[in-house]
């Protein structure tokens, strides 16, 4: 039986916007000639100058209708919402390559039913537009990384020395350097067991530590080697993200090495905020070399301070490289790496010489201001407690009335059944605002 609101829709035409279908319910277009009126004084006529065709623009009423009419209505949203120009497929006008130029309207009542109107602007435009490159930030960010990796070569080469020195003072500066690469080791193994990445960083701390004794000698490659190895570390990092993030938006699970509870931002920079935390701090437990008075005591304690430093500068240096490349999926941890990194990066700083100091102060106005300009189009996370037991496909059409996001909520909160979602539970979704 033909229900009583379909009978009394007049199907005039379809059209579509880039290959979505649509019902043209009204059609109405504004067309003409763009012109430049001069006056003149003591002329009662104005010269007119021609200056081309006006674009043509159109104000298009078009609806979706059916019993699943949202799927459609959900469709045809999101291609108005999509930036830059698409096909319009108009039953009146033909077809146009067009951008939308306004607000779309929607409106959706319950005396129509199944269906869901809109109302909207758009003009014509060429077939090629001008394209508007966005510049990267990340280039500012690996030369700031340079500058800032020279001066704490340079910090180092100043505040280390041998010469003169007796063996017990090597064999101190030897013991530091293992116990550094002890902890980079620590860190950098899990990278390895989740994704099962070539062993680098591995065979740059085997290879290190075996020339340790060469390579005291010789400042300038000892610190190469040790900012070497740290970057591997941060580069393996993001390569991990960038690996879990393929794997998420596919709607996989991740590999069985991977925590379940290291998903999504709490996996892919988490993580990195981790090896961060202890690489960045690294050598900071080291008791104090004894002060005898002696000018054996007075060189271990200047080497160990400058072992400790020169490692921890190189640590928070690869760091702020390689989170210029991670794919954030959410403001919040954006903004939580961004302080993260750069309350570091002040605080090495302060105790650093001047070239130092400049150096790394830049490197955090690079980062800071790339983090920025990453974060102001993610979206935020915010919790929600469902009242009651819930499907994720209806929790995720209650939430953002799309049930294309049922998978991201299953995914980020590691739901076992989506069919039953337990309610009172708190969950972590994007906010729809």
């Amino acid at each position: 039986m033909t229900s009583i609101w379909r009978e009394s829709l007049h199907l005039e035409g379809r059209g579509s916007f880039r290959g979505v279908e649509f019902f043209v319910g009204s059609a109405e277009s504004s067309i003409g000639r763009d012109v430049v009126v001069h006056k003149f004084p003591g002329r009662s006529f104005p010269s007119v100058e021609d200056i081309n065709r006006a674009a043509r623009e159109f104000h298009l009423t078009c609806y979706v209708l059916g019993d699943n009419y949202v799927f459609a209505r959900d469709h045809l949203r999101e291609e108005f919402e999509t930036k830059g120009p698409g096909q319009l497929v108009h039953p009146y006008w033909g077809e146009f390559k067009v951008n939308v130029t306004s607000r779309v309207r929607i409106k959706e009542t319950p005396d129509e039913g199944g269906m869901a109107r809109f109302d909207l602007d758009m003009v014509e435009v060429e077939e090629t537009q001008i394209t508007f490159v966005e510049l990267s930030l990340v280039p500012e960010v690996d030369a700031a990384a340079v500058v800032a990796n020279a001066a704490a070569s340079a910090d180092y080469e100043e505040s280390f020395s041998l010469v003169g020195a007796i063996e017990a003072v090597r064999s101190a500066a030897v013991s530091a350097l293992q116990s550094i690469t002890s902890t980079i080791s620590s860190v950098r193994a899990p990278i390895n067991a989740l994704v099962n990445l070539v062993d680098d960083v591995g065979s740059a701390i085997d290879d290190l530590e075996d020339s340790i004794n060469l390579l005291i000698d010789t400042p300038a490659a000892l610190i190469s080697a040790l900012q070497d190895i740290n970057a591997l570390v941060f580069d393996g990092l993001a390569a991990v993200d960038s690996v879990t993030a393929n794997l998420i938006a596919a709607g996989q699970k991740l590999l069985e090495a991977v925590d379940g509870s290291s998903l999504f931002d709490d996996f892919r920079a988490t993580r990195a905020l981790e090896a961060f935390a202890d690489l960045t701090t690294n050598g900071d437990d080291f008791d104090a070399v004894q002060d005898t008075g002696s000018t054996q005591s007075d060189i271990e304690a200047a080497n160990q301070a400058a072992i400790v430093k020169v490692a921890q500068v190189s640590s928070a240096i690869a760091a702020a490289k390689a989170f210029a490349v991670f794919e954030f999926d959410n403001r919040d941890k954006a903004i939580e790496v961004r302080d993260t990194v750069a309350n570091k990066l002040a605080e090495l700083a302060e105790t650093a010489s001047d070239q130092s100091y400049a150096a790394l102060m830049d490197l955090r106005a690079a980062l800071s201001r790339h983090l920025a300009k990453v974060t102001a189009d993610l979206p935020e996370i915010v919790e929600i407690t469902p009242q009651e037991t819930i499907s994720s496909l209806q929790l995720a059409y209650d939430i953002y009335g799309d049930l294309r996001l049922e998978q991201d909520i299953i995914t980020r909160n590691r739901v076992e059944n989506p069919i039953q979602v337990p309610g009172s539970v708190v969950l972590k979704v994007v906010s729809s605002g």
